[in-house]
């Protein structure tokens, strides 16, 4: 998951390149697009997908656990269990920066903007099994950690929403995370996953020049509107996005 393609490149809370940056919104959005166009790859085994990244990417892979129509066996995040008090917070940590500067683009008091963007609170609507991992050493976390311990016990999610404390804080929890991670897909997946894929280079050569004749910047954007309105999806998150959306334009 990479929130960079947005132009999100921070440095003390502030956007230092141009794009459109929206903070776990539309680049959730761009992850599940990326996984669909994956998982329609003559080269890859859609049964056999799964979503991992930290810090804001981990919390975009925490959001997909909410879509039911997304591709992956389950997900996992390293440092990504946010609720609506740390945009508060990190708002706060620089509101000298102009709006289109900021990490947080959106008014953190406003709880609907603010829960549209977490797994807090919604992990009643939670399709998938998501495995959170957060150090230790990261009492950042803590909060959030018993908060949704709780929450996924009262809607009986213990199931879905597994958290786990590997050694180290923020940054050095993060390569036991993954190796975590990666036991747990070995486990599941068995001979299959030190199996060789067969990739056809023809196959390959097709998929270039697709992407080498792909539409302009505005073109991609009409296409991307004219999806959005097709999709039918009845996922809480979906509907209250495009809700959220249609009042944005009036």
């Amino acid at each position: 998951m990479l929130p960079q393609l947005r132009g999100e490149e921070r440095s003390s809370f502030q956007i230092d390149k141009e794009g459109h940056y929206e903070l776990l919104m539309g680049e959730v959005d761009d992850a599940v697009d990326a996984i669909r166009w994956l998982s329609k790859q003559n080269y890859v085994d859609s049964n056999q997908i799964f979503a991992f990244s930290h810090s804001i990417g981990g919390g975009i892979s925490a959001l997909l656990s909410l879509q039911a129509d997304v591709p992956i066996r389950h997900s996992g995040s390293s440092g990504g269990l946010y609720s609506p008090a740390d945009f508060k917070v990190w708002k706060a940590q620089n509101s000298s920066l102009t709006p289109d500067k900021h990490v947080v683009r959106f008014d953190p008091n406003k709880k609907l903007e603010c829960q549209l963007r977490v797994l807090f609170g919604n992990i009643k609507w939670i399709q998938r099994r998501h495995i959170a991992y957060i150090g230790a050493e990261d009492d950042g976390f803590n909060d959030s950690v018993n908060k949704m311990t709780a929450e996924a016990k009262k809607e009986g999610k213990t199931d879905l929403l597994q958290i786990e404390r590997p050694q180290g804080d923020y940054f050095t929890s993060l390569e036991p995370a993954i190796e975590s991670y990666r036991r747990l897909i070995q486990s599941e997946l068995g001979d299959d996953y030190a199996k060789p894929l067969e990739v056809k280079t023809d196959e390959l050569d097709k998929d270039e020049k697709k992407i080498e004749s792909k539409p302009n910047a505005e073109e991609s954007q009409i296409v991307k509107q004219e999806e959005l309105q097709e999709k039918n999806t009845s996922t809480p998150r979906r509907i209250a996005v495009e809700n959220q959306k249609n009042r944005v334009k009036k």
